[in-house]
């Protein structure tokens, strides 16, 4: 089938002007799909949080059963349906007690937690398998736990319960000195203030010299004049505030510039003494570098807290294991919320995500406009964010909808059950296929992508097939590892499949060298660009922007400086990399579409940050920040 590009160059131009308001209903459409799944995981949370509740409340009322008889000898214990009503001129004091209670209920929930702990677990469980046999045997008791154990944790527990008491003593001292203390500070803070009041009289009593030589210059002027005169002393004083608060800015932002490249050089140079195994010269460096990081301030203090640490961790020869354990608690405790809250921050703040949606959807409405059926094959599929726009748009075209077939193919991934992402996907866009009634059918599974066979995808004829690959293939191996590349063998795949269409999108970036020199310092350069761009577009304090920092940028940073080998998961190259590879993989470049670039152009001059760029060269569509290009896009078809 050819690829009806520039045929509709002309109506896709005119549909734009003549109704923007359709292309950003696309950004929406992911916003609003995002906000469902939130929903949904909000809905699951809750029901989990009432059952976890209804069984909280019972154990409560057991365990507070227990803790009086275990320790009657604690004031003001109560159990959570007795009344503890009391006078109001008491309410300070109880107040204070029912403080005094929660900590030391505290305690005792965490004694009855960790000695029922014991009976449940073998503390040599808690050693790696290899450190298992170096653990010696202690004698189990009748109870099945470690008596040893159990004695020393009831120890603890009790020193700990006499030092809560001492500092509840101590506290209900210091709060009634307290008291007496804001009363003397509250008459200290009167007379300070009925100072002040005498001083600004006495200033006003006596106006300041430069006050007096204005009004002298005004009473001296002559009366003809006078008004002139007023206007060009009020623009003078105007233009030199201005002209202060610009040499100010400037100023504040030259040292800014200048903060970023002395900490980019201090890294630069840490790296040397980390290449060249010089600890004592590395340790000083990153004891400087971390004197003048940290993980909420500026920009350029962010990178550094995050190279610092992985630097550190090249150092000791713990990046291999920190990686390992920060990918599997990463997958754990990231949950879909937290992700997807990512998502919605990037989509919301940076124009890739959407340029990438707009990209997909607008060239598949282009291929197949009169087609029936539609299958889609998509490499990577992750939550599905691309196809919403799609089936919104699909769904108004003229003579009905065609039926969606979406074949979602994932890598396996640490700490979720096998298949349980891809599926979870497959649902909520049935579920939005439902919504805007578009016939759809779904298949989806995770498998090594070079082991998947062209059989497995279920492919039939008369429907219009495109493949997509969104910013994925840098996780497989590459040459610099093994003589026969998962990357040529995938690409292979595709030429196999022979779509009418495949979708490339890739990360552009050259950090991908087996030298350690070179490649840290691509990914510097690479990530001040990308910890610039949040700093001039999201809050600091921005809970979301903090956390993909810290879960997905930190990490990402960790596995490219720390790791070697196979442990170094991220591999991207630059577009014109993939050029040749794609091309050598037997397939060749469609032309890109000046109707979606106009488009584009169009929505990231006027909706995002000026220093956001969209550019063309050989047939792929870039985009990036401050002349450094991110991402990459273009359409390929098997020759």
């Amino acid at each position: 089938m050819d690829f009806p590009f520039s045929s509709n160059v002309k109506d896709l131009s005119e549909r734009v002007e003549r109704d923007p308001a359709q292309e950003n209903e696309l950004c929406s459409s992911v916003l609003r799909y995002i906000n469902q799944v939130l929903m949904e995981d909000d809905d699951l949370e809750n029901k989990a949080f009432m059952i976890q509740d209804s069984t909280l409340d019972a154990a409560e009322k057991s365990l507070s059963e227990i803790l009086i008889q275990k320790y009657p000898s604690f004031p003001n214990q109560h159990l959570p349906n007795e009344d503890t009503s009391s006078s109001s001129d008491d309410s300070i004091t109880n107040s204070f007690s029912n403080c005094t209670n929660s900590r030391i209920n505290a305690y005792n929930s965490a004694e009855s937690a960790q000695i029922s702990n014991l009976h449940k677990y073998n503390p040599k469980s808690f050693f790696p398998p290899t450190f298992r046999d170096t653990v010696p045997d202690l004698a189990i008791g009748d109870g099945g736990i470690l008596d040893v154990e159990k004695n020393r944790l009831t120890l603890q527990l009790c020193k700990s319960k006499e030092r809560i008491l001492e500092v509840v003593e101590k506290d209900e001292g210091d709060f009634q000195e307290s008291l007496v203390r804001g009363r003397k500070s509250l008459h200290r803070e009167g007379s300070d203030l009925e100072d002040e009041m005498r001083s600004n009289k006495h200033f006003a009593d006596c106006p300041h010299e430069s006050f007096l030589r204005e009004m002298f210059a005004k009473v001296s002027m002559s009366c003809d004049g006078n008004e002139a005169n007023e206007e060009n002393m009020e623009s003078q004083q105007n233009e030199s505030a201005k002209g202060s608060n610009v040499v100010l800015a400037c100023t504040r932002k030259g040292a800014a510039k200048r903060e970023a490249v002395d900490m980019r050089s201090l890294l630069i140079q840490c790296m040397e003494s980390v290449a060249n195994n010089d600890h004592r010269r590395a340790n000083s460096l990153l004891k400087q570098i971390r004197s003048r990081s940290s993980p909420s301030g500026d920009g350029s203090q962010r990178l550094a807290h995050y190279f610092s640490n992985s630097l550190e961790a090249r150092l000791l020869g713990t990046g291999s294991l920190q990686n390992k354990v920060l990918s599997g608690v990463s997958a754990i405790s990231l949950s879909n919320a937290d992700v997807l809250k990512a998502h919605k921050l990037c989509l919301s703040s940076f124009p890739f995500m959407e340029t990438s949606y707009f990209f997909s959807a607008q060239s598949i409405m282009d291929l197949a406009q009169k087609a029936d059926a539609i299958h889609i094959i998509h490499f990577g599929i992750v939550y599905g964010l691309h196809w919403p726009p799609l089936i919104q748009r699909l769904s108004t075209r003229p003579g009905g909808p065609p039926k969606l077939r979406i074949t979602g193919i994932d890598l396996p991934v640490v700490g979720f059950r096998l298949g349980s992402r891809v599926k979870e996907t497959g649902r909520r866009l049935a579920n939005y296929c439902k919504r805007f009634s578009v016939p759809f059918q779904y298949n989806g599974f995770e498998q090594n992508w070079e082991t998947v066979s062209v059989e497995e995808l279920g492919i039939e004829k008369g429907e219009v097939l495109v493949v997509n690959c969104s910013f994925q293939l840098m996780y497989l191996l590459d040459d610099t590892l093994m003589e026969h590349s998962p990357r040529d063998a995938v690409l292979s795949l595709f030429r196999r499949i022979n779509p009418d269409m495949f979708i490339h999108s890739i990360v552009n970036a050259a950090y991908n060298s087996p030298f350690f020199i070179s490649r840290f310092r691509e990914a510097l350069f690479h990530y001040s660009a990308l910890f610039d761009m949040f700093e001039a577009n999201v809050p600091r304090e921005n809970e979301e922007r903090m956390l993909f920092e810290r879960e997905i940028l930190g990490n990402e940073i960790l596995g490219i400086i720390a790791c070697e080998g196979l442990e170094r998961v991220r591999r991207p190259e630059t577009y014109k990399q993939w050029q040749i590879r794609t091309q050598r993989a037997r397939f060749k470049q469609l032309p890109l579409s000046q109707g979606i670039m106009k488009t584009v152009k169009a929505k990231v001059k006027n909706c995002y940050h000026k220093d956001f760029f969209v550019d063309e060269a050989s047939n792929w569509l870039l985009e990036g920040w401050r002349g450094r290009v991110f991402y990459a896009l273009s359409c390929w078809k098997p020759t």
